[in-house]
């Protein structure tokens, strides 16, 4: 997940992804943020369209590891 955080914040979208994800928890703070940053939040979601985090046998982690 850090990992893929860390490319999320070299592509220049840690600030829609944190929008994003915390969307829910205020949305009305969302879509004052989303009217004021249109653009940004379009960026994001068409590089996440491309790059959406992947989990796969070779990609997964769980507590029994640590």
């Amino acid at each position: 997940m850090f990992d893929y955080q860390n490319q999320i914040l070299k592509a220049g979208h840690l600030e829609a992804y944190n929008h994003w994800i915390l969307m829910k928890g205020d949305e009305d703070g969302f879509n004052k943020w989303y009217i004021e940053n249109t653009v940004k939040w379009e960026n994001f979601i068409n590089w996440f369209t491309d790059n959406g985090l992947k989990i796969d046998n070779s990609n997964k982690f769980f507590s029994g590891q640590y």
